[in-house]
């Protein structure tokens, strides 16, 4: 609706503005879920939940967080307005191309983190 995409478009903002990671974490956490709660599957809905609670406790837990936040260059922000670009646009190619693209960065992102 115009009011989900009105909402991800201000959560990517929000999220660009993040001072700590766990500002970021939690913007991101919403992001997320509304993507799955725009779909109006129930059940993408609740296998997103539980996938983002995982996602939530593994990553975010244990990721090294550098700078005390996400810098102004992190990944997630350009990946995130694509995705809510395509949305807007109503292009679901063009979305499922971005979020693709965002797992990828996410996955590549994940497997540069040294080990502690």
């Amino acid at each position: 609706s115009s009011r989900q995409i009105a909402e991800l478009q201000q959560l990517c903002s929000n999220m660009r503005c993040a001072k700590t990671w766990d500002a970021y974490a939690e913007l991101d956490w919403r992001f997320h879920n509304l993507l799955a709660e725009a779909t109006g599957n129930v059940v993408l809905v609740e296998i997103q939940r539980l996938v983002n609670s995982v996602r939530r406790y593994v990553v975010w837990g244990n990721l090294i967080k550098r700078p005390v936040g996400p810098g102004r260059d992190y990944h997630s922000f350009p990946e995130h307005e694509q995705i809510v670009g395509a949305i807007t646009n109503r292009d679901g190619e063009a979305a499922r191309q971005a979020m693709i693209d965002h797992l990828s960065g996410t996955r590549a992102n994940m497997k540069d983190q040294p080990d502690s």
